[in-house]
């Protein structure tokens, strides 16, 4: 028979397996939905868009799994539009590094907003 000593700890124990176990589940789903979404953006390195709660950005991917140029979109506009601020930010997530192009406009206010 175990002591009540014995009884908390294996209680103790089967509680942080299974919080482990729950963590692995959630950990697994979240890369499988990255996975997806890799898969739906089409990262071959070829140019392709990228849609995000009603926005569709115009993107060039530089390696299949990291780093993207989005085009046609100023650094000035996206603190004015939060569609598109949340736009650029789910692509962030997903390819780690962006760039933009054609930036030349920008103005000191311009990139303080944008940061």
């Amino acid at each position: 028979m175990q002591s009540p000593a014995q009884r908390s700890e294996a209680t103790e124990g089967d509680a942080v397996v299974g919080l482990s176990a729950g963590l692995l589940e959630r950990a697994e789903k979240q890369q499988n939905a990255v996975r997806m979404e890799r898969e739906r953006v089409h990262l071959n390195g070829a140019k392709t868009t990228f849609h995000h709660q009603g926005i569709t950005l115009e993107v060039e991917n530089l390696a299949p799994t990291i780093g993207s140029v989005i085009k046609g979109v100023k650094m000035g506009d996206v603190a004015k539009e939060p569609k598109l601020l949340a736009a650029i930010k789910a692509l962030l997530h997903l390819r780690k590094v962006i760039f933009f192009r054609d930036q030349q406009d920008v103005t000191r206010a311009d990139h303080v907003a944008f940061g």
